[in-house]
């Protein structure tokens, strides 16, 4: 089974060869790696060495390969790994329930496979709130977290429209309604290599895992007030979500927090301006010392 998977895993990031920038060809030429999860294989890669790294960690629909302007980065100076989430990029594709709970305790496998003891979780977008997921289940092995325009308060608190959107991703006619959340979430995006991929690999993602997946990210019982005790960046787009209730909501429930808005980007920040958030990124773990990264 696993030189099929390694063929799998080789075609997604073909894409990304044609797609992106030559210089994020150390993500797509790293070998992949397999860990043993709780529905199936989890497809990561990783750079480095040590016991403690920086964990990315990708959002609703995606994959691993939207980081390629990161790990050439960050891979350098530190151990570095990222990771397909379960239904997602090379990683298996069961029939469950793709739960934030299944999400976080598949990162905790992939740390294990790779013999990580602590790490910085970098979350974009539902990845920041399985990020949160991993620190609420293992909290001495989070050293921080970084969210890429993740949430950390439920941005829709409505049964009825919750039901309603997973009422139209789980029927037959769901890739329409699919298509109208990601153009939304791409709208004012900026035209980079990436965003043709971004859409691509979105909506090629199996109903099954659409669905399930998104029932996981809306699950109310998850948007609690519980703090978030480790250092914590959280870099968002300019938009309305992200007014000042929401600011100060963020302080309250995070002692030590980084809250930063940027401008001219989409929901996906990272692959727009990468230098601007790899070096804000930089700052946040110099200034708390994570990673061994200190001011010189």
């Amino acid at each position: 089974m696993l030189p099929l998977r390694r063929a799998a895993a080789a075609a997604a990031f073909a894409v990304l060869a044609l797609t992106s920038s030559a210089q994020a060809n150390m993500l797509t030429d790293a070998p992949s790696q397999w860990a043993k999860g709780p529905a199936g294989l989890i497809h990561y890669k990783t750079w480095g060495r040590g016991s403690e790294a920086l964990v990315f960690i990708h959002g609703w629909t995606c994959d691993m390969t939207y980081f390629g302007e990161q790990v050439p980065h960050f891979a350098d100076r530190m151990r570095v790994i990222t990771i397909d989430l379960p239904g997602h990029g090379a990683s298996d594709k069961p029939d469950v329930d793709y739960t934030q709970a299944l999400f976080a305790e598949s990162v905790r496998r992939v740390l294990d496979d790779a013999h990580v003891k602590r790490a910085v979780l970098v979350g974009h977008s539902m990845g920041m709130s399985v990020a949160r997921q991993f620190y609420r289940t293992w909290p001495k092995r989070t050293l921080g977290i970084v969210s890429l325009d993740g949430s950390v308060k439920a941005m829709i608190t409505d049964q009825k429209t919750i039901d309603k959107i997973l009422a139209s991703l789980k029927g037959p006619g769901y890739l329409p309604a699919a298509t109208m959340m990601v153009d939304g979430m791409l709208a004012n995006a900026p035209e980079t290599p990436y965003k043709a991929q971004i859409r691509d690999v979105m909506l090629a993602t199996p109903q099954k895992v659409v669905a399930s997946a998104a029932a996981g990210m809306f699950d109310l019982s998850l948007w609690n007030d519980d703090p978030i005790k480790v250092p914590v960046l959280l870099l968002h787009a300019k938009s309305a979500m992200w007014n000042a209730d929401y600011e100060r909501y963020a302080h309250t429930i995070i002692p030590n927090l980084d809250y930063r808005v940027l401008e001219g980007v989409s929901h996906f920040l990272h692959t727009e301006k990468p230098e601007e958030v790899n070096m804000l990124i930089d700052g946040f773990l110099v200034k708390n010392e994570l990673l061994g990264q200190r001011a010189k």
